[in-house]
């Protein structure tokens, strides 16, 4: 478990906390699997809550929609129409509560909503460049994660072996579940684009692969072979916890609780230089703050949208906080993207050239004789989102 733990947290996973709703979703969803194991087809209410719990892990990560489709499925299959149609009510019931929260904060836009969606597909074209074929996606996956992978796989021909011994031993519904959770997963970056953290998604349902093998190998093999099971995974195991415990801790490249609670207690803590020669982000935005006027603007385009907090500075209005994206509301349209620009006058413009479609923003930016380039920030690999260069544009008459 330690193991599968420090995986987990590879930083190519969870990228600083940035992707934790990905895991986050397992939460619920694992939450009516527990439910869904203590329920009846005589039950009332628990299969009003497991239709909301996988709702709510849909909606954390709307990739996992499949785990929705396949849980309505096994319940129609295993109880009938009349939990089914519970099932339903209870997404239902959740999903409209959400949406409903999410339009409020939104001023009740539904076109809005229903547009930032649609318009994604057109961004998956940006991006494809960078992704993954499936089959150097699964190389990686088993690079970094080789000691889940080994297990999972080991597991297997476990339960194969004993499938042909005995068919009454294996507990195959368990068996097909595991694998379900471990492809469903993969159907994202198979159909979309596909990065690390994509396909490490998979690594929950391998987990349990190993674990449903480990209980078996201890409920039917001899006090040797247990023994000897757990001394070759603890020391394989080893391999993982001691290189990280000794880059993430012995040679302290973590932060201490202690800095951590200085750093809550004071909003300007993110602005130290020693954090900010750090991280890229925090580069951009100290000299986006050191160019600016408490009554400055920004937009920006790149997803960067993180820099509106870190530099408490805000966009004239909000078509201009994703530049990129109006773009594509505006269909590509250079002459229409200038014109809202030069109307809108927003102080300052940050574009980066990380992928192709942000690449051409810093073309058009060029084109509008109200800014001048300030400064440009270059890639720089060896701090923390380094990979994203950053070119500042400023009014001329600021």
């Amino acid at each position: 478990m330690t193991s599968l733990l420090i995986i987990l947290h590879d930083i190519t996973y969870v990228l600083f906390g940035y992707r934790n709703s990905i895991w986050v979703a397992y939460l619920p969803l694992f939450t009516a699997l527990l439910v869904w194991q203590n329920t009846s087809k005589e039950d009332k209410y628990s299969f009003y809550l497991i239709g909301g719990l996988v709702s709510f892990g849909i909606l954390l990560r709307e990739p996992f929609l499949p785990f929705f489709l396949v849980v309505g499925l096994v319940i129609h299959i295993g109880y009938g129409w009349h939990a089914l149609f519970k099932y339903l009510i209870g997404s239902t019931i959740l999903v409209f509560s959400v949406l409903g929260f999410m339009l409020m904060f939104r001023g009740w836009d539904l076109y809005n909503l229903i547009h930032i969606y649609i318009l994604h597909v057109d961004f998956v074209g940006d991006f494809g460049k960078w992704g993954l074929s499936f089959t150097s996606g699964i190389f990686q996956l088993i690079q970094t994660s080789w000691f889940v992978c080994t297990l999972s796989l080991a597991s297997i021909f476990y339960f194969i072996k004993f499938n042909f011994s005995d068919k009454r031993i294996v507990a195959m519904n368990r068996y097909y579940f595991w694998i379900l959770v471990a492809i469903i997963p993969l159907i994202e970056p198979i159909f979309k684009i596909g990065y690390q953290y994509h396909y490490a998604n998979c690594l929950i349902g391998l987990a349990g692969l190993s674990a449903m093998g480990w209980k078996y190998l201890s409920d039917h093999e001899s006090k040797r072979i247990k023994r000897s099971a757990l001394m070759v995974i603890g020391l394989i195991s080893l391999f993982i916890i001691i290189p990280t415990v000794n880059d993430k801790v012995i040679k302290k490249q973590i932060v201490s609780l202690p800095n951590v609670i200085t750093a809550l207690d004071n909003y300007d803590s993110f602005r130290y230089p020693h954090l900010i020669e750090s991280n890229q982000y925090l580069t951009i935005a100290a000299k986006i703050f050191n160019l600016s006027r408490e009554d400055s603007t920004l937009a920006v385009s790149g997803l960067m949208q993180v820099l509106y907090p870190l530099t408490e500075l805000l966009p004239p209005t909000f078509e201009l906080s994703w530049l990129r994206y109006l773009f594509v509301k505006l269909n590509f349209d250079q002459d229409k993207l200038i014109k809202v620009i030069e109307k809108q006058r927003p102080t300052i413009i940050v574009t980066t050239d990380w992928n192709p479609g942000d690449a051409e923003m810093s073309a058009i930016i060029d084109k509008i004789d109200l800014y001048e380039k300030i400064e440009v920030i270059p890639v720089n690999h060896k701090i923390d989102y380094g990979w994203k260069s950053a070119t500042i544009y400023r009014l001329k008459d600021f």
